[in-house]
């Protein structure tokens, strides 16, 4: 959450004084970074081992059965994969149309996305305090931020509204990671829990990518302020 905060706010400084291939470099530098660190993980060899003789294909299935099996689980992937299709894709690519191709656009848009930051803080702060006696249903109430957001880019509200509806929808997805992390923790056996996240990390992926793909074309053929309404 904390790199969330401070990510948004530099690249848009970054992307106002110096050249935005720069940040673009910068950002591909991140990741192998990340590789490097992930190739010294050491895990233990007992808890994490693969069944002797279980093929891919064997894992997957296991993986799928566990997944198909838990109807609060894939229905509610179900739900949010179709929020970052048709809500979460199009805010992303229409709210840098609207805001980052203004004037000082990109430190502007970087302001709102820091505010996102700020929310997932805040939202992991009630996390860690609240205990929810339905966090299923509540996690699903989670989503409505973005919509508040979608609702504000559709009225093209001034930045410092934008803000307040980009801290919101943060807040809501962070404490919807933590509602669901725990309650796959709480219900999914350890040996098939890196199978059941994997599926859960396809379907995130796929959804993101559909709703970054569809959005502009969509705009130009309807217009963006319907679309976002």
């Amino acid at each position: 959450s904390i790199g969330s905060l401070l990510g948004p706010a530099v690249c848009g400084a970054l992307v106002v004084w110096t050249d935005p291939a720069w940040v673009i470099a910068i950002d591909a530098g991140t990741f192998l970074a990340s590789a490097l660190f992930l190739a010294g993980v050491r895990t233990s060899s007992a808890k994490n081992a693969v069944r002797e003789g279980e093929s891919f294909a064997e894992q997957l299935r296991h993986g799928w059965r566990e997944f198909s099996s838990r109807t609060w689980l894939w229905s509610l992937l179900a739900y949010t994969s179709l929020a970052c299709t048709f809500v979460l894709g199009p805010v992303m690519v229409l709210g840098i149309a609207f805001v980052g191709g203004k004037e000082n656009g990109a430190a502007q848009w970087g302001t709102v996305m820091a505010a996102q930051g700020v929310g997932s803080l805040l939202g992991g702060l009630v996390g860690m305090r609240v205990r929810f006696r339905r966090p299923l249903l509540a996690s699903v109430f989670c989503t409505f931020g973005l919509g508040a957001f979608a609702a504000l880019l559709a009225l093209r509200a001034p930045v410092y509204v934008l803000v307040v509806g980009s801290l919101l929808s943060g807040a809501g997805f962070a404490l919807l990671h933590i509602l669901w992390t725990s309650s796959l923790q709480a219900d999914v056996p350890s040996d098939a829990m890196s199978r059941v996240s994997a599926y859960d990390g396809v379907a995130s992926v796929l959804s993101m990518t559909v709703g970054y793909w569809w959005a502009a074309p969509a705009a130009a053929e309807f217009g963006a302020a319907p679309l976002l309404w």
